[in-house]
């Protein structure tokens, strides 16, 4: 996720689903999309 991102969701300048569309996702996909749900509830 690049910082532009990263910042929108952190300020619900985005939606989850918005930044997952912006993003590509390497690794566990289901910890990537656990990770990024939780950074948008948290911030």
């Amino acid at each position: 996720m690049d910082q532009d991102t990263l910042r929108r969701l952190a300020t619900r300048d985005i939606t989850v689903e918005h930044a997952r569309l912006r993003t590509v996702l390497r690794g566990d996909q289901e910890l990537a999309e656990s990770a990024t749900t939780m950074l948008a509830v948290l911030a």
